[in-house]
């Protein structure tokens, strides 16, 4: 949860900073898309109780599938964020503006 509340007040403040080069920047928008969708997985992974079947798991016990749907989910968004922050500036000005 904090990994994601950086990334969003940091890169609020970065666009903030510039809107003009961001604003037309697929990588940005699907960097944000995962950021949401990271955010809907940590609901999903409190808010379902999946949680609850996870918290008292011994060393060697094995998590139940929907835990490790969650993780793995988790973390196949954390690396679309990285990758997607690294492609921002070679992927800007590919949205058109539609005022030309």
């Amino acid at each position: 949860m904090l990994g994601l509340a950086i990334n969003v007040v940091t890169g609020m403040l970065a666009y903030i900073g510039m809107p003009e080069l961001y604003t037309y920047d697929a990588g940005l928008w699907l960097k944000m898309l995962a950021l949401l969708l990271l955010g809907l997985n940590a609901a999903v992974f409190y808010l379902t109780g999946i949680f609850d079947g996870v918290e008292h798991l011994g060393a060697g016990e094995d998590a139940p599938l929907p835990a490790k749907l969650v993780a793995g989910s988790s973390l196949f968004l954390w690396f679309a964020v990285v990758i997607l922050g690294r492609y921002i500036q070679a992927l800007g000005g590919t949205i058109p503006s539609g005022s030309n």
